[in-house]
């Protein structure tokens, strides 16, 4: 049987459905997120900052923000932002796969938030696939445009993600 027969076939088998339901759900970002802070406690500080970069970073950042609401702030830079809202959560979306100017803002925002943290802050990062894009901030004497051309002539020769994300980290602060 061809794959997307049997996968067309397998998925109105409720006992196929249910089993693919439970293991999406063991992997959700935010309920492991959750379940590890409810588990491990954090030590001591006096405020608690949360950074969120990637595409699953609001589900995760979010999950924490529930999870400890003492948090003094926090922000979140994804690709696409639900709906959802909460107090002290600034999310924003930056480009992917390729690097935008609202990558370029993003970047500058990531910087100044963990600008004004001091050693007694506990910051709390949650970084999931596509940060390298979403957040960007070129290296001196490059410009958004250079990265726009590197990243989009990498995706285009079949670079690997370890590759593009190799040679990001040369060319973004």
């Amino acid at each position: 049987m061809e794959a997307h027969r049997f996968l067309t076939h397998s998925l109105q088998d409720a006992r196929v459905t249910r089993i693919l339901a439970t293991a999406l759900d063991a992997v959700e970002p935010g309920k492991l997120v959750r379940n590890y802070l409810l588990k491990n406690p954090l030590p001591k500080r006096r405020d608690i900052y949360l950074l969120g970069i990637g595409k699953a970073s609001e589900a995760m950042t979010f999950a924490a923000a529930l999870t400890l609401p003492t948090f003094a702030d926090a922000l979140v830079i994804t690709k696409h932002a639900s709906s959802q809202t909460l107090e002290r959560v600034t999310v924003i979306e930056g480009g992917h796969p390729v690097p935008d100017e609202r990558s370029l803002a993003a970047g500058q925002s990531a910087l100044e938030f963990v600008s004004h943290l001091n050693e007694d802050d506990l910051l709390i990062c949650f970084i999931s696939g596509g940060g390298s894009a979403l957040v960007t901030q070129p290296i001196k004497n490059l410009t958004l445009q250079d990265i726009q051309a590197i990243t989009s002539n990498l995706l285009s020769s079949g670079a690997s993600i370890n590759e593009i994300n190799s040679l990001r980290r040369q060319i973004d602060r």
